[in-house]
């Protein structure tokens, strides 16, 4: 629900735009073509961040294995609502992050580069 200017920003900024369909209805029983045309990201997008558009979400979270196939031709990986499969990267579950929520099983390697701003270190790392 952003507009072009956001999306710039948010690209400007570090972030990465990924790919939700055209019209965000349940894919499952569309034609070939029609499923090829929801996925596909149109070119005006995908010039705002060319880097970006390597993930998919499924709308209302709805895969079948055509969907999934097509998904598996377009992008790196794609995630689904509740009833993902964490051994499969076109099927992963979605995961809601709260403050409470905890990644004890997860590593995060982290690197900030520093050279004679170690009074910043500390910002940064919480920053991060």
């Amino acid at each position: 629900f952003a507009d072009r200017l956001q999306l710039d920003a948010l690209v400007r900024s570090g972030g990465r735009l990924q790919w939700h369909s055209r019209s965000h209805q349940d894919m499952t029983g569309l034609s070939h073509e029609d499923l090829r045309h929801e996925l596909e990201v149109p070119e005006e997008l995908r010039a705002i961040d060319p880097a970006g558009f390597k993930w998919f979400a499924y709308p209302y979270g709805k895969s079948s294995g055509t969907v999934i196939e097509q998904a598996e031709k377009l992008f790196q990986g794609a995630v689904v609502c509740d009833d993902g499969d964490i051994r499969s990267r076109y099927q992963m579950p979605r995961v809601t992050v709260t403050n409470n929520s905890s990644f004890a099983q997860s590593t995060v390697s982290l690197i900030i580069a520093n050279y004679n701003y170690g009074r910043f270190a500390a910002e940064a790392i919480e920053s991060a």
